[in-house]
C-alpha cells in the first residue's frame, strides 16, 4: 500500500473536489416548469341582414261572363323572409294603384288588388306589413283579389310583376 504524505493527500482531495464540481457544472440545471397566461379577446360582427322569395300569386281562371260575373275571384301566396335574429324589417309590395295584369294580346286590363289579411279590407302597398327577424325562414302571406264584373277583356293569359321588398 502506498503511503500518502499531508501533501499528497491535499493534492488528492483538490482533485477529487475538482472533480466532483467538474461533473456538477458541467451538467446543465434540471428544468424547472414554468406558465405564463393571457386572455384572448374574441370579436365577431353579425351583419343586420334579410332576404325576401316569393311563390306567384295565382288567380287561376276568371270567368268574367259566368262565376266572376258576381263574385270576386281571390287568391293567396306566401312571401318568405328571413332576418338576422330579432331584427325588426318592413315589407312593401310595389304598383300601388296600377295593380292591372294585361295580356299580351292587347284590349282591357284585369285589375286585381293584394290585401294584409284574409278579411281583403286593407290594401298592402304603402302601408308595409311589420315582422320581426327569428335567425330562420318565416312566411307572411298576401291576399288576392280579382274584383267581379269585370267586361271587355279578351281571352287569355293575363300578368303582371311587383316588386316586393324588405326593409330593414
Amino acid at each position: 500500500m502506498m503511503k500518502m504524505n499531508k501533501t499528497s493527500k491535499l493534492v488528492l482531495a483538490a482533485t477529487g473536489s475538482a472533480l466532483v464540481f467538474a461533473l456538477f457544472v458541467g451538467k446543465p440545471a434540471p428544468a424547472t416548469a414554468a406558465s405564463a397566461s393571457a386572455t384572448v379577446h374574441v370579436t365577431a360582427n353579425v351583419a343586420a341582414a334579410c332576404t325576401i322569395t316569393n311563390s306567384p300569386l295565382a288567380f287561376g281562371t276568371y270567368d268574367p261572363l259566368g262565376a266572376n260575373l258576381t263574385a270576386d275571384l281571390d287568391a293567396q301566396a306566401p312571401l318568405t323572409y328571413a332576418c338576422t335574429g330579432a331584427l325588426p324589417a318592413t315589407i312593401s309590395l310595389g304598383n300601388v294603384g296600377s295593380r292591372a295584369m294585361t295580356n299580351p294580346a292587347g284590349g282591357a286590363s284585369l285589375l286585381y288588388e293584394i290585401y294584409t289579411s284574409t278579411a281583403r279590407s286593407t290594401v298592402w302597398g304603402t302601408n308595409s306589413v311589420s315582422v320581426t327577424g327569428t335567425g330562420a325562414s318565416a312566411t307572411v302571406d298576401m291576399f288576392g283579389r280579382i274584383p267581379r264584373a269585370q267586361t271587355g277583356l279578351a281571352a287569355g293569359s293575363f300578368a303582371q310583376d311587383i316588386q316586393a321588398t324588405i326593409n330593414f
